[in-house]
Formats: C-alpha cells, sequence, structure tokens
C-alpha cells in the first residue's frame, strides 16, 4: 500500500513515516522544499517536497491509498496568518486533493489543545471546544474542515488529538525542559526549586501517537470518529519534573509546596512580563548552551528555549480520557510517562542532543593560586 505522509521531516512526522515503512508501506515523505529529509530517506522513504500553501497537491496524491495529514505550524508565537494558512487552508486542500484521487483513508493529526481548558476531567471526545490561542483555533478549524469531507462527501477520515508529545528528537514542548535541566547540571548547579504537587499534566510518547495512526490506517472501523491519544499515566506538575530531573540527574535545593491560588497568581504575572525580556533570556541561553557545548567539544542540533505562553498550559489540569481509542483494541507502548520520559533523555544523551557530564572546572594560575594561599595565611 502507498502512504503520503505530510510534514514528514518534523518531530511527529518522521516517527509515522518510520512506523509505516518499517511495516512495508510505500511511503511518500513530503515536506517543504529545502526541509532536511535526512532521516525519511533512513527510513527508506520516497522524498517529494511540496510547498503546501503555494502548490496543489493533487498529482502528489495520485494512486494513494492512504493519506497521514501531519503538517503544521506547531509554535505559539506564530503569527495567526501562517498558522491559518497551514493549519486549516492546508488541511483542507489536503482533503480535497484526497476525494479527488479517492484515497481510502484519510488520517489527520489535530490536538487537544482544541478543548481549551478541559471542561471536565478527564476530558472526553465530545466535550466542548473553546481554543485560546490561535494555534488551538487553527488546529480546531483545519479538523473541522476535513470532517466536513467525511461528512458532506464521503471522504474515509479518522481524527486523532494528540496531548503533548515527547520523546526522540522532540525540539518543543517537553524539550525545554530537558535542554534547561541539563544546562543546569553541565554547569555544575542544582535547581533552586522544585514544585512539590501541581496541576495535572497529561502527556504521550511519540511513537504511541505513530503507532496510532498505522493502526488506523488498518482498522475501517475507526472511520468517521476522533480520538484523543493520551498514555495511561497523568501526572502533578511537580513530578512530571522530577521526572526528567531524575533522569539526568539534576538535584533541587528546596522543595515548595504547590498551593492552587498562589500558582495562578505567579503564572499570571509571568505571563504579564514583556516579550523583549523574553528574547533577551533566550539569546543570553542560547549564548550559554553554545559556550558549554564548546567546552564539552559538542555538536548539538538542539537550542533550549523559554515560552512563557507554555504557562498557559500548567495553570491548569490538563487530562484526557484515552478509552476511546483503547476500546478499539490500541495498546499503548509507553503507558508510563516516567518511563518514557527515562528511555527520551537515554536517546537524547546517546545522540549528543544534550550533555551528560559537568564541564571541567578551569584551574586557577599559579599567580591566581599563590595570592589565595597568602590572604588565607593573613
Amino acid at each position: 500500500m502507498r502512504v503520503v505522509i505530510t510534514g514528514s521531516t518534523g518531530f511527529l512526522g518522521s516517527h509515522i513515516v518510520d512506523y509505516f515503512a518499517r511495516d512495508g508501506f510505500e511511503c511518500i515523505a513530503t515536506d517543504r522544499p529545502g526541509s532536511d529529509f535526512s532521516v525519511n530517506e533512513r527510513a527508506g522513504a520516497i522524498i517529494k517536497p511540496l510547498d503546501l500553501i503555494k502548490e496543489d497537491p493533487t498529482p502528489l496524491l495520485e494512486n494513494t491509498d492512504v493519506v497521514v495529514h501531519v503538517a503544521g505550524v506547531f509554535d505559539l508565537k506564530a503569527p495567526k496568518e501562517l498558522l491559518w494558512a497551514v493549519n486549516v487552508e492546508g488541511a483542507r486542500k489536503m482533503a480535497d486533493a484526497a476525494l479527488n484521487v479517492g484515497v481510502k483513508k484519510f488520517i489527520h493529526i489535530s490536538s487537544t489543545g482544541v478543548y481549551g481548558k478541559p471542561a471536565r476531567i478527564p476530558c472526553h471526545e465530545e466535550d466542548r471546544k473553546k481554543p485560546r490561542n490561535n494555534y488551538e483555533l487553527t488546529k480546531w478549524e483545519g479538523a473541522k474542515a476535513v470532517v466536513e469531507y467525511y461528512e458532506k462527501k464521503g471522504l474515509p477520515v479518522v481524527v486523532f488529538r494528540p496531548t503533548l508529545i515527547y520523546g526522540p528528537r522532540s525540539r518543543y514542548g517537553h524539550a525545554m525542559a530537558i535542554g534547561a535541566l541539563a544546562l543546569i547540571k553541565a554547569l555544575g548547579r542544582k535547581l533552586d526549586y522544585m514544585l512539590n504537587g501541581g496541576p495535572m499534566e497529561h502527556s504521550v510518547h511519540v511513537e504511541d501517537v505513530a503507532r496510532a495512526a498505522l493502526y488506523a490506517a488498518k482498522n475501517d472501523s475507526m472511520v468517521g470518529n476522533a480520538y484523543n491519544v493520551a498514555d495511561e499515566t497523568p501526572v502533578p506538575l511537580g513530578e512530571m519534573m522530577k521526572a526528567i530531573m531524575d533522569a539526568l540527574g539534576v538535584e533541587a535545593r528546596k522543595s515548595i509546596k504547590y498551593i492552587p491560588f498562589l500558582w495562578k497568581i505567579m503564572v499570571t504575572l509571568v505571563l504579564m512580563l514583556p516579550s523583549a525580556l523574553e528574547r533577551r533570556l533566550n539569546r543570553d541561553l542560547e549564548k550559554l548552551w553554545r559556550k558549554v557545548m564548546k567546552k564539552l567539544d559538542m555538536e548539538s542540533p538542539f537550542i533550549p528555549r523559554i515560552d512563557k505562553g507554555w504557562l498557559k498550559y500548567v495553570g491548569v489540569s490538563n487530562v484526557y480520557s484515552n478509552e476511546k481509542l483503547k476500546k478499539t483494541g490500541f495498546e499503548f507502548k509507553f503507558p508510563d510517562y516516567r518511563k518514557g520520559m527515562e528511555e527520551t533523555i537515554r536517546w537524547y544523551i546517546n545522540h549528543g542532543w544534550i550533555p551528560d557530564r559537568i564541564i571541567p572546572r578551569e584551574k586557577p594560575s599559579k599567580g591566581q593560586a599563590q595570592i589565595k594561599e597568602e590572604q588565607k595565611n593573613a
């Protein structure tokens, strides 16, 4: 069978290519011209660049059995015009092209972000949709556009709504915390404060999202449905951070108990900080990261950054029901977030994305040593 996977060079898209290729599909990997397709090439995929904003995808989909539409802008700071062009119009163009060539299955990757702040815990697929920002809004509008092709024109559609995805090759989301904590370790320091408890957070390993897409490609009973994709172990924010710290070997000096109203005030105050300060902090963070990498003689493709917009997601509990997906017979490979994160950190270290050692301390010169000795004797 022939599958076309959009957004193939991205974090999730590259793993979906891996899974379909290993399963024997003829994989067509497509992403923007100029993208790094090396991961797709190693998986054995056929590379066909496509600018979804400017080009018609219909010729690309000729003789295709399955489309997995992953392409999208996942950046809370991206302009609304770009988010709309890719996440909404791009999805509509792909669905229209898939209908025209007679694709047998159209798998669309959306997001649990479409719910906004969950109306209940856990959040179910039929619960209200109340996007909080342009990213969430465009993911919801894009999914609606695709579902309309199913309801009105018969395109066989399956929609997945993953929660925050983590795993090898990620550069955003959890990866921001991984990079910052790895930097603290490399500097030989401890984290000043550690949250004890906190809002409940829900994640999913990237391989389980890729496996769900492959599962849907072979399961016709899933057509016409939307599914949350979230693992079996939602954890408090403090425990989520501790899982990363434990895997990295980072310690905290003090533990702060989670008090909901104080946490809400803190999040609100940080969100009020000017964007110029955030940009400056990211410049300083990148400079320090490169300096540490140079001292460790490492060349990492990853650069950690701060995105205060993420605080909106850790200011409230985010837990999603996965019962509907499990009732289809799907089973998770990484049901436990803590074990999945441990495996993920190992991948980052083994592939040289983050350091696993402390930078060597510079020895004082002879003159400095003599001055210190004299001061001590005095």
